[in-house]
């Protein structure tokens, strides 16, 4: 139900809890580590793209059989040799989703 006061707005909303029913809220929508896997693969097949390992996460140190790799894209037209770079991190810790989003945005503006 949209309200505005003065130059702010508000957005609520009205829930019916069940009992015995779990209800989760968020304020975005999950971006798993496979759906950016999935995504990244499709990245490789551009030949201005190349994906390499920067490092593992700590999770991949922790458990058996788990390879959480983090990625480092370079997207380029030639050699990297006097040319300028910039860097972009998306995502540092876990729970930030939205930067997954905005990141493949960012992406797919400089592969465009």
């Amino acid at each position: 139900f949209p309200r505005s006061y003065g130059r702010y707005h508000t957005l609520s909303w009205r829930t019916t809890l069940r009992p015995g029913q779990p209800i989760r809220f968020a304020y975005s929508q999950p971006y798993l580590y496979s759906n950016l896997n999935m995504y990244l693969d499709t990245l490789e097949l551009i030949p201005i793209v190349k994906r390499s390992v920067l490092c593992r996460t700590m999770l991949s140190n922790l458990l058996l059989n788990v390879d959480n790799r983090v990625d480092l894209l370079t997207i380029s037209s030639g050699s990297l040799e006097n040319k300028k770079v910039i860097v972009i991190i998306s995502r540092t810790h876990p729970a930030e989703t939205v930067g997954s989003f905005v990141m493949s945005g960012v992406i797919d503006f400089l592969i465009s």
